[in-house]
């Protein structure tokens, strides 16, 4: 298993990375794609509670929350989950003998889980700096969970969250933290950061990935199952080798912009 989980990510992390670089279209396209998979998933997981994603509303939900935020910016955003609010209600009134009320609480959910928060990583590669950003979150956010993972494995003794995810361990969150802080701090030093706002920078990256993480755990623990997916060898669903981004992207934007300029 370990072995798998390194040759997928062996094979991933250069595709990121490479569309990354690159950023404009082939990175929004890239982000488009992964949210699509990762709505299929939330769809997938919410067929077996009887909760239904409905497939057009979502499907364009998504789109254009992520299209919307590389054309126009964040601003957008705020429109975006208010036109949707009401096109997912309005929609309920017109259906509501087909359309539940927990399918529609779920529609939104889907939307802004797999649509605006993938928004904010075209958000974070469109500002000046914006590669950068972009690439602090992401080795942070790995940095978070590959650490977690080995000194959950070495020291971890008291369980984090057992209810929700019983392998996860206080000593594993600790080291988490630890590896987000050291590798934002190295990244921010070559580029001359704050060293306080850096690190401040680091704790905000750990403590959302791990948030992120536990948070589709829980998603998947309510609907009884232990991958949301099977695309990723050893790794399960696109959701669960990118929950912990999910979070990590959104903490770190507000927080580039409010503190770093």
């Amino acid at each position: 298993m370990l072995l798998t989980r390194i040759l997928s990510a062996l094979v991933g992390i250069p595709v990121i990375l490479a569309t990354a670089y690159f950023g404009g279209p082939v990175f929004l396209f890239f982000v488009l794609l992964l949210a699509l998979l990762a709505r299929q998933e939330v769809a997938d997981l919410g067929q077996r509670r009887e909760m239904e994603l409905e497939l057009s509303l979502s499907l364009s939900g998504v789109v254009a929350s992520i299209t919307l935020a590389y054309i126009q910016g964040e601003a957008v955003l705020g429109p975006v989950m208010v036109a949707t609010l009401l096109t997912v209600l309005t929609w309920q009134i017109i259906s509501f003998r087909t359309f539940s009320w927990f399918s529609a609480i779920y529609t939104l959910f889907g939307i802004f889980y797999t649509g605006i928060l993938p928004a904010y990583l075209v958000l974070l590669r469109g500002r000046p700096e914006g590669l950068h950003w972009l690439l602090v979150v992401l080795l942070g956010t790995w940095g978070t969970d590959t650490l977690a993972y080995f000194g959950g494995s070495r020291w971890g003794k008291r369980k984090l969250s057992p209810q929700i995810s019983p392998n996860k361990t206080l000593e594993g969150a600790l080291a988490g933290l630890f590896g987000a802080v050291m590798i934002v701090l190295l990244y921010g030093f070559w580029l001359g950061w704050p060293l306080l706002k850096t690190m401040a920078l680091g704790l905000a990256i750990g403590i959302a990935a791990q948030l992120g993480d536990l948070s589709e755990s829980s998603l998947k623990r309510f609907v009884g199952v232990k991958d949301s997916g099977h695309l990723i060898p050893g790794h399960g669903g696109v959701l669960d080798r990118f929950d912990s981004l999910l979070f990590s992207a959104p903490v770190a934007y507000y927080f580039f912009t409010r503190f770093f300029g």
